[in-house]
């Protein structure tokens, strides 16, 4: 248990922040609500959300278990 007197809680209020991810979060959302018309099922069906956003940025890669290294801790 940790004695203290005063508590202070920090956050951002809805509306008053803004970062350049939003932009990309909006569009995968609205990719998502016409991809199988809202609903996605699986990995698959996400990518096409991804695909079908309005952010022109970006490019879907799909990484397969053969491309992720083992790492191991101290290398």
């Amino acid at each position: 248990m940790i004695a203290t007197s005063q508590i202070t809680l920090k956050y951002f209020e809805t509306g008053h922040t803004f970062m350049s991810a939003d932009s990309v979060h909006h569009g995968v959302e609205k990719g998502m609500k016409i991809t199988n018309e809202g609903n996605i099922y699986d990995f698959n069906d996400f990518i096409k959300a991804v695909e079908n956003s309005n952010v022109k940025k970006i490019n879907v890669i799909c990484l397969k278990n053969e491309d992720v290294l083992n790492w191991k801790p101290g290398d």
